[in-house]
């Protein structure tokens, strides 16, 4: 895919790029054209979205120049836009739309979390990624192995660094990077790749946010609060 796009918004028919339509990672519409999944068009050629036609305009002013002004629009026009922010994953938007609104907080925007985490299953679905069943290989693969090294791990940072070790209790910090032997004590070379190249393949799949999301919104049930990776390329993992 590349070149013009057309799009069928609802009933409304629109024009762009790819580039512009897959600006923003992690969003609806980069799951949507990034030319990792076939996505399939209307009898006329068409990319059909079941959204909202009229206000997709903003929507696309904002993947083109990256900021929208809504003085004159009124108070339903901006509520209603917030929905499709929401829908589309456009957290950038969303920010943008707060602030008209009049508020600097999610929570007080009405910013519900469940239609978040439908977005990012939708997101995940339309990506060919299967949830539960990462959930089920992460499980087998890390925390496993992490919850057989951990009594090991603790006893020895105790001995050699005992503010770590408090650290490590107090806050629930682990950086895999740092203690990269002991939680693979027993791992050869290929086996600590396969443990890394498993999360980095997923990452090029879903992007870090939606990755992280997974962790973050308990999408997957697993005893991480959050996981992401470092600019370093390493992980970080919070208990």
């Amino acid at each position: 895919m590349s070149g013009t796009v057309k799009l069928n918004v609802g009933g409304v028919p629109y024009e762009t790029t790819k580039n512009t339509l897959t600006r923003y990672q992690g969003s609806m519409l980069e799951s949507m054209f990034s030319g990792r999944h076939t996505s399939k068009l209307d009898e006329n050629g068409r990319y059909f979205i079941d959204r909202d036609g009229d206000l997709f305009k903003y929507v696309l002013k904002f993947l083109r120049d990256g900021n929208i002004n809504l003085d004159d629009a009124s108070n339903d026009t901006k509520k209603n836009l917030m929905d499709e922010a929401k829908f589309y994953c456009l957290d950038e938007l969303i920010n943008i739309l707060e602030q008209y609104i009049g508020s600097n907080s999610r929570f007080n925007t009405g910013y519900n979390n469940d239609t978040h985490i439908n977005n990012i299953r939708e997101i995940c679905f339309i990506k060919n990624f299967d949830i539960n069943e990462f959930e089920t290989m992460f499980n087998q693969k890390l925390t496993l192995k992490f919850l057989i090294n951990n009594c090991e791990r603790e006893e020895l940072c105790y001995r050699l660094r005992d503010t770590y070790h408090m650290f490590t209790v107090n806050y629930g910090h682990w950086d895999v990077h740092e203690y990269n032997r002991t939680y693979f004590k027993n791992a050869t070379h290929s086996e600590k790749e396969l443990h890394y190249n498993f999360l980095c393949k997923v990452i090029e799949k879903l992007g870090d946010e939606i990755f992280e999301s997974l962790f973050s919104k308990n999408i997957i049930k697993t005893q991480f609060k959050s996981v992401r990776r470092k600019k370093s390329g390493t992980f970080e993992f919070h208990i």
